[in-house]
């Protein structure tokens, strides 16, 4: 795709349409173009629209040192920078401001989604996981956490925390050899996938299509604390452990523990299984570790052996 410069960004602002708030919804989608408000942290979803001859950008709203905003830098490409305590002054801006569609794309905040689409508004969040699994922010290690598909979805919102009903999504099974940096990348290469799409349903239907509304009854929030990434070995088995793990297992984030009072984050790990170096072990203390070798630890786990792979003190 080509760049947009700052003129051409400048101009969008410029622009007077023939436009009322007041319209009704049919006025609003017959336009040629629809106006854009693009607000998030990821550069995915701009990235399909930015180009797109059917709609047009009138303001972007991001955060400072992310994606997005890293890539708006290089692009030489005007947005306004907002914080995640900003929430009250971008809802009150959302209500002034004249466009079709806001288009969101990792965003912290909880939006009056029914206020919003009162005077006919579309509002499309893509959301990196299949919903309704995995509701709410920083998603995907769910899915290595509780064996959940991996996926992406465009949905139009309402006033639930991901919740609305579905424009289009994919899903992605989870195999043994998919780490967290692997997921990512499936689920955002997916967002990009599902977003296209969904705006092609969006087109063919003069965009009145209602898909299915996601279910956020039967599945809750993902909250994704900081006790998901602690270990405690007296605690929790070996299989717990590596499944924890495998759930944070990227520089950046990783699991916590307490080894012979020193701290560490943990970045790879994996459960023994051979029966002779189990037998041998089976007497160790819980949380004690019972051999270590090369860069590795064996620790004795409530249940079972856990040999560390990768990890740093803290």
């Amino acid at each position: 795709m080509c760049s947009r410069n700052l003129e051409d960004i400048v101009a969008q602002h410029t622009i007077k349409l023939d436009y009322n708030e007041g319209d009704d919804r049919h006025h609003l989608y017959s336009m040629d173009k629809k106006r854009i408000v693009y607000l998030g942290n990821r550069d995915i979803c701009y990235k399909v629209i930015r180009d797109n001859p059917k709609y047009e950008i009138v303001k972007i709203l991001t955060f400072s040192d992310c994606a997005l905003q890293r890539f708006l830098e290089r692009e030489h490409s005007e947005c306004e920078i907002i914080t995640e305590l900003d929430n009250d002054y971008v809802i009150q801006l959302l209500i002034n401001l004249s466009y079709e569609i806001l288009i969101v794309n990792g965003c912290p905040f909880v939006l009056p989604a029914s206020l919003l689409k009162s005077s006919g508004k579309i509002l499309l969040n893509t959301h990196p996981t299949y919903l309704p699994y995995l509701r709410g922010k920083t998603p995907i290690n769910g899915c290595l956490l509780y064996d959940y598909p991996l996926g992406a979805t465009t949905y139009c919102m309402s006033d639930k925390i991901d919740g609305g009903n579905i424009i289009y999504q994919e899903k992605v099974d989870l195999t043994p050899d998919l780490d967290l940096g692997l997921c990512y990348f499936i689920s955002y290469t997916l967002e990009e996938k599902v977003f296209r799409r969904a705006l092609e349903v969006l087109e063919e239907s003069d965009y009145q299509y209602v898909g299915a509304e996601i279910d956020t009854v039967k599945y809750p929030l993902f909250k994704n604390d900081s006790d998901l990434r602690e270990l405690d070995f007296q605690k929790m088995t070996a299989a717990d452990c590596v499944r924890h793990v495998r759930a944070y297992g990227i520089e950046g984030e990783g699991c916590y523990a307490n080894i012979k009072g020193i701290r560490y984050v943990i970045y790879d790990a994996e459960q023994v299984v051979n029966e002779y170096i189990l037998g041998k072990m089976s007497s160790f203390k819980e949380g004690s570790v019972v051999l270590e070798y090369d860069s590795k630890k064996l620790i004795k786990c409530h249940e079972g052996i856990l040999k560390l792979k990768k990890y740093c003190k803290i």
